[in-house]
């Protein structure tokens, strides 16, 4: 009896610890590429709660025209989030929650003829 409480407890332990490396690899998957698919340089780029509206700067370089870059997150908070970028075109809003957990790419366009801006996820 005494034995099968210490497998028991064993095998707890080993799925808890499962559960928190499943856990932090889900977090982790946050981080994503930024492609800019415009003619004009990414200058900034923020993101923001669906609900909230404030917007956090996120660090980095200025991104080229036809060049990318990996955003890093710190690895918590909420998946579904809106952003911004600012060009040198102007900047855009893309209030639609784009799911940061799920994505690996963001592609940035813009459309000088209509002056629009889209992203598309991958």
């Amino acid at each position: 009896m005494m034995n099968m409480r210490k497998s028991i407890v064993a095998t707890a332990i080993v799925l808890t610890g499962l559960t928190a490396t499943t856990a932090w690899a889900q977090q982790a998957s946050r981080d994503f590429t930024l492609r800019n698919r415009t003619s004009y340089t990414i200058t900034g780029f923020w993101f923001s709660t669906p609900k909230s509206n404030q917007w956090t700067a996120m660090q980095g370089n200025t991104i080229a025209p036809n060049q990318s870059a990996t955003v890093h997150f710190d690895h918590s908070g909420p998946c579904e989030l809106q952003f911004r970028v600012q060009t040198t075109a102007g900047t855009a809003d893309f209030m639609r929650p784009f799911d940061f957990c799920a994505l690996r790419t963001v592609s940035i366009y813009y459309d000088a003829d209509d002056k629009v801006f889209t992203a598309t996820e991958r």
